[in-house]
């Protein structure tokens, strides 16, 4: 892909991550009557494990020219709510929702740094998520 009148060029070999995600959430359960409601708040942390060739840019000062795994690790912070359904004393249903939001990591920092010394403006990279979950639990 060429960006016109830039002099930026990019190409995409292949773009090959492994990742390790790590992730800590923090609830504080409210009784409403047989349902149990908590919000949820917390970090996840994706450590790259490896990478292949990655998107690069020509003739940008050699923008990331030689890239690391750690380039590539990403921090998500999230919040959501869960709510535990009892189906009988010991057996519930967990249905839990989570929005995350990313933050740059190395990689797309440059990317927007290279762009705007481009002469773009209004240049912004977000990542947000949507997490789903629907858990059956067993009380002990």
């Amino acid at each position: 892909v060429t960006l016109s009148g830039t002099g930026l060029t990019t190409t995409t070999t292949s773009n090959n991550l492994s990742y390790l995600t790590v992730a800590a959430l923090g609830k504080y359960p409210f009784k409403m009557g047989t349902f149990t409601v908590f919000p949820l708040v917390g970090a996840q942390y994706d450590l790259n494990l490896a990478h292949g060739n990655p998107d690069y840019f020509e003739g940008s000062g050699g923008l990331l020219a030689s890239p690391t795994s750690s380039d590539y690790n990403q921090l998500w912070l999230k919040g959501g709510i869960g709510v535990d359904i009892p189906l009988g004393s010991k057996l519930y249903v967990r249905p839990e929702a989570l929005y995350g939001f990313k933050l740059l990591n190395t990689d797309e920092s440059n990317v927007v740094s290279a762009l705007q010394s481009a002469g773009f403006t209004n240049v912004s990279l977000n990542f947000n998520t949507f997490d789903f979950a629907l858990l059956v639990g067993y009380k002990l």
